[in-house]
């Protein structure tokens, strides 16, 4: 009698184990697979949005975690969704939650939060207008980049100085921002070897006495002028004086330079609006 109750209270045991075993699997499951997509979180820096209906978004992010990324997004009508259009401004920083497809080139965001919302970026014109120009730029350059994390570290720092930096300092912020960028993408040019007179080459990234053979290159001044370029950070960049002229070719230069070692940087639309406010 006892050897049967105790194989009963054995049998019974068991069966609530392998009861809990399945939920617990039927429910990581179910967070793992939806409609055979695999979900996980990421943090994300919104680049470019494309209206895809009145209820829909295309939308181009990088991450931190998986590097460039794009999404399809559905924005409910009700006013109790958690998703909403205003999320999905340029350069915000978003937590996400997404469903990765095995199949289609374009991945779900289930939910998303901001992972911190900009106090002045959105509401100030000039500074409105950098963030258009830098993710517009970011939506060109980093068509196949990987997952980079110091990369992610330096857009995060950069885009939250500019919200709480005083926008008399944001003149030459794209300049900086630009300049620093190459470090992160394999094409930081070396201005150690330069000599008084020398040429800059485009091509190169390097000093040289000799003229190159092709027209991609800084003669006398304008070749100086790429160190003193080189010497500006995001904290002593407002003691560098620029007249509209000088700050319309550093500007060019700076582009030309990434068109040559990142061809899909070309034809900027923010670019002139950017010009008209202090180029």
């Amino acid at each position: 009698m006892i050897l049967e109750n105790f194989f009963g209270i054995f049998f019974h045991f068991m069966c609530i184990s392998f009861g809990l075993w399945v939920n617990s699997w039927y429910i990581c499951m179910s967070f793992i697979l939806d409609n055979g997509n695999m979900q996980k979180k990421v943090t994300a820096i919104v680049l470019h949005t494309i209206k895809y209906s009145d209820s829909s978004l295309i939308v181009q992010t990088y991450t931190e975690e998986e590097g460039r990324m794009s999404f399809f997004v559905r924005i409910p009508k009700s006013n109790k969704s958690k998703i909403k259009h205003m999320l999905f401004q340029p350069l915000a920083m978003l937590n996400l939650d997404i469903a990765v497809s095995q199949k289609q080139s374009l991945n779900r965001i289930v939910d998303a939060h901001l992972l911190f919302p900009y106090s002045t970026i959105y509401y100030h014109p000039v500074k409105l207008s950098l963030a258009m120009f830098i993710a517009e730029f970011l939506s060109k350059s980093l068509q196949e980049e990987a997952a980079n994390k110091p990369l992610f570290a330096y857009l995060k720092f950069a885009v939250e100085w500019l919200d709480h930096c005083d926008e008399k300092q944001a003149a030459n912020f794209h300049l900086v921002f630009l300049i620093r960028l190459t470090r992160f993408i394999g094409i930081y040019p070396n201005i150690e070897d330069y000599s008084d007179g020398d040429n800059f080459d485009l091509v190169n990234g390097s000093f040289s006495s000799i003229i190159p053979t092709h027209p991609h290159s800084l003669r006398n001044e304008e070749a100086e002028l790429v160190g003193l370029m080189m010497r500006m950070n995001f904290d002593n960049m407002h003691f560098f004086r620029f007249s509209r002229n000088q700050r319309n070719r550093v500007v060019e230069v700076i582009l030309a330079y990434y068109a040559i070692h990142l061809p899909g940087c070309a034809d900027l639309k923010s670019l002139d609006v950017l010009r008209e406010l202090f180029c």
